[in-house]
């Protein structure tokens, strides 16, 4: 699993890094495929869903973390709707990636 667009603002992506999005760097890489599972994609914009849903990736969704570090929400509903295949996924509170 990777955890992809976790994170916003600025110089927390690829964009200002690579010069595009999280999603379309990971494809350049050959990582957006059926096989592939991310956690938390927050921070995912509609070409970057649209993209993820032709490709038919699953990302999970990790509401109590996404809570306790508050960082957003998954997009669940416009995943679905992309065909995306959305799980939850549970994230250990005392896991330093999910403390306050």
């Amino acid at each position: 699993m990777l955890i992809a667009a976790r994170f916003s603002g600025p110089g927390s992506g690829n964009l200002r890094r690579y010069g595009k999005a999280t999603v379309f760097w990971l494809d350049d890489l050959g990582l957006v495929e059926r096989n592939v599972v991310y956690g938390h994609a927050i921070h995912v914009t509609e070409p970057e869903i649209e993209l993820m849903g032709r490709r038919r990736v699953s990302v999970t969704s990790h509401p109590s973390c996404n809570f306790h570090m508050r960082n957003g929400i998954t997009p669940v509903v416009p995943l679905r709707a992309a065909g995306v295949n959305v799980a939850m996924g549970l994230d250990d509170n005392r896991r330093t990636m999910c403390r306050i």
